[in-house]
């Protein structure tokens, strides 16, 4: 947050005295030295990703499991790629797209024209566009239009692109519509079409190019929403009246040429002198524009149309769940006269990266379709949805014409498809996607710990987020704490364990939560849960359980009930950290909470006993808070040693280190080694060979307690453990919800979180990644 920086007294470890060692705990072993790192900052490309927030990485036994609030995983194969058209997988030769894929068109020759956000193509930098040939090679073609553009349309001798375009080349201006030509990507002379807001859809014409999008101005003339210009220069034509009270996103004719359809976002429409009313979807003559006299409608926006030429029907899709009063979830279709017809692929399911930062659940979404596709008797579906009818379908999907059964096409993409482009070799699936081949697999999943890809023998979904996951030390076991009803197709209320030599839901353990559980810790045959929930098994224990770790009983002798303020970020007093010493006997817990037993915390911090809850006489303390926010700790972890303790605040974002044995003294009270500094919360944390790993979804640090330059470190930085200084390592990861789990393995150190770029902003790797050397 960095609300403020307060001004306080840099405890160095040589300044610290340390008491005697508390009776029934080991004395302290002797402190690592941190050794050089040999970490790469760039990843390795053959472990698999996720597409949503990883929360927790834990390495057991042959598998490393990942929890988080994915609903996939898969291999890192960037924002659009070649598919076969009959299987969906991914051709050997497509180079990686480093960003969003939003539209495509075949070019004629087995390869494809591609539009979109990305800047690299393979090695090769291409702005917003270029042409991949049939065996997977870029070509020269470099149109580099500056702005997003969002859609593309191929003619005999030039290639038209819109969008939000500002500019095409080295600089020749551009208004959202724009002409090159189909070798180089250069201008073409003489092209005088533009628009005053963005052009979302492009329809060549046996008499002109309709235009659809956000404009209301078109080549200096007045046209909202829809307009036609010619081929040959883009002027505008007057012939073609056809208008709409909104915004138009998608267009088709009908087999014949004689009706335009649009779709969009509008209530009216109007051509030729009349003014009807029609809901987001419409047909005009294709010569003049007079609306047609069918009104059929959706009760949602249309993002796509298509023409199925083997039947004649117009399919529709959007995020409407009624196409002509009928129900159609996201996708139907209707005649060339407007008439609902059978197709019916009856779309579920969706899942969408979060946001936020604080958040315990899954973020909300509407199944929606986003593109739409036929050719050679085949109707292709691309969007955000997870089923059609009982079929599993991962944002894309294929029928044959006249069937709303899905066929055997399947790329399995790991999110919303916005393209998929046909042609008579393969298909070109992209989107805002960094995946397709994957494994569908929901909040929980499990990758082969040598080769890092998917195993297909481990599918636990849950069904809303996982936020947290801890093995027995023996284990046989893996805990899953988190937000769900169900795990594995079970009752599981926030809480379960799966049994891991068979992968499957322990039905011997039974611990149901009346509300979220946090995180969770195992020690000495115990399992310790912190959380927002009140009772657990309908025992009444707020926000901190220690549960038998064999069948999920509540202990009940270990009582600790927290309270505190209400709200989001604080929930009562929820425990939101937590660690255990491995014998059981001490339990350090953090969060907003303010009491515990009814008796007074300070700064959200507690030491307790193990076995009873019993405050222990020492504690913790010197947490600092901003100006209305905290003083309160959200992440706790014990060194591997468990000499120390480290936590990380709320606000202002310090780092704290506390004697995890002594606890305070009188010669220091707050127990505290030293405190240090980035700008984001801690969110994972690992020590390794003397190193500090820090997850956060900040980007700067302190250099050192004794000298605060603010040193850019996006997402993870790396400390000397012992002195807490900053050290050389720079590593990168884009996203401003940043880094969530850490995990050190034999061949590098595991990060997952929110993240789609790593090392560098070209680099497409989602949710996980594996930073190869020695951590």
């Amino acid at each position: 947050m960095n609300k403020r920086i307060s001004s306080l007294a840099v405890v160095g470890v040589s300044a610290v005295a340390m008491g005697t060692v508390a009776a029934g705990l080991p004395a302290k072993a002797a402190s690592t030295v941190a050794a050089p790192a040999s970490l790469s900052t760039m990843p390795d490309p053959s472990w698999w990703g996720t597409n949503g927030r990883v929360t927790d990485i834990k390495h057991v036994g042959s598998r490393v499991y990942l929890s988080g609030a994915f609903d996939y995983i898969g291999p890192q194969t960037g924002y659009g790629v070649r598919v076969s058209p009959t299987s969906g997988v991914m051709a050997s030769t497509s180079p990686k797209i480093d960003g969003v894929v939003t539209a495509s068109a075949p070019d004629g020759a087995g390869g494809w024209y591609v539009v979109g956000s990305f800047t690299h193509v393979g090695s090769t930098f291409r702005r917003g566009a270029a042409q991949i040939d049939a065996d997977g090679n870029v070509t020269r073609w470099n149109p580099a239009p500056k702005g997003r553009p969002t859609s593309i349309a191929v003619l005999s001798d030039k290639v038209v692109i819109g969008g939000n375009i500002t500019a095409i080349g080295k600089g020749s201006a551009a208004n959202d519509l724009v002409a090159v030509d189909r070798t180089k990507g250069q201008p073409v002379s003489g092209w005088r079409a533009s628009t005053n807001g963005e052009v979302d859809s492009i329809l060549p014409t046996t008499q002109g190019l309709l235009v659809g999008g956000t404009f209301s101005v078109v080549s200096g003339s007045a046209a909202t929403g829809l307009a036609r210009v010619t081929t040959t220069d883009g002027s505008f034509d007057p012939s073609f009246t056809g208008r709409v009270r909104g915004s138009v996103s998608a267009l088709a004719a009908t087999a014949d040429g004689s009706t335009v359809v649009a779709g969009g976002d509008f209530s009216q429409v109007s051509g030729s002198g009349q003014t009807v009313t029609r809901s987001n979807l419409a047909g005009f003559s294709a010569a003049g524009g007079t609306p047609s006299s069918w009104s059929t409608g959706t009760n949602g926006e249309v993002n796509a149309l298509a023409t199925d030429t083997t039947n004649g029907s117009i399919v529709v899709g959007g995020d409407f769940t009624t196409l002509g009063g009928l129900a159609r979830v996201a996708a139907g279709a209707i005649s060339g006269t407007g008439a609902v017809v059978g197709f019916n692929p009856a779309l579920s399911g969706c899942n969408t990266p979060h946001k936020k930062k604080d958040t315990y659940t899954l973020v909300p979404c509407t199944t929606e379709v986003m593109t739409v596709s036929a050719g050679g008797g085949t109707v292709y579906l691309g969007g955000r949805f997870g089923a059609s009818g009982s079929t599993e379908r991962h944002n894309a999907v294929a029928f044959t014409s006249g069937s709303s059964t899905p066929n055997a096409w399947n790329p399995v993409a790991s999110g919303p498809v916005l393209t998929v482009g046909v042609s008579s070799a393969s298909l070109f699936v992209g989107g805002d996607l960094t995946s397709v081949n994957g494994l569908v697999r929901k909040g929980l999943a499990a990758l082969n710990a040598t080769t890092g890809a998917g195993d297909p023998s481990f599918r636990v979904d849950a069904d809303n987020i996982v936020l947290d996951i801890e093995p027995s030390t023996d284990q046989s076991k893996l805990y899953v704490m988190g937000s769900f009803a169900t795990l594995g197709g079970l009752d599981r209320k926030d809480i379960a364990a799966i049994d891991i030599p068979s992968g499957t839901v322990d039905t011997s353990f039974k611990a149901q939560a009346n509300n979220t559980a946090i995180v969770g810790r195992y020690a000495a045959g115990s399992l310790y849960v912190g959380g927002v929930f009140k009772r657990v098994n309908n025992v009444a224990r707020a926000h901190l359980v220690k549960l038998n770790g064999s069948t999920g009983a509540v202990d009940q002798t270990f009582v600790v009930n927290t309270s505190g303020p209400t709200g989001a970020l604080k929930r009562g007093g929820m425990v939101q950290g937590l660690a255990v010493r491995s014998d059981g006997s001490r339990v350090y817990l953090a969060g907003p909470f303010t009491s515990a037993n009814g008796v007074a915390v300070t700064g959200g911090l507690l030491v307790v006993n193990g076995s009873t809850g019993a405050r222990t006489t020492a504690q913790l303390g010197g947490v600092e808070s901003c100006p209305k926010v905290g003083p309160w700790i959200t992440y706790l972890a014990l060194s591997p040693d468990q000499n120390y303790l480290y936590g990380g605040d709320t606000c202002p974002d310090f780092i704290y280190k506390w004697d995890a044995v002594n606890l305070g003294t009188t010669q220091n009270p707050t127990g505290m080694t030293w405190i240090t500094w980035c700008d984001g919360g801690m969110q994972a944390l690992a020590e390794v060979n003397g190193r500090l790993y820090y997850g956060t979804h900040g980007i700067v640090c302190w250099q050192s307690p004794t000298s605060k330059v603010k040193v850019e470190r996006p997402r993870l930085a790396s400390f000397d453990a012992t002195t807490s200084a900053l050290t050389s390592d720079k590593y990168f990861f884009d996203s401003p919800m940043g880094v969530w789990a850490l995990e050190p393995m034999p061949q590098g150190l595991l990060v997952g979180g929110d993240f789609t770029l790593v090392g560098d902003r070209n680099t497409v790797d989602q949710g996980l990644a594996l930073l190869p050397g020695t951590p």
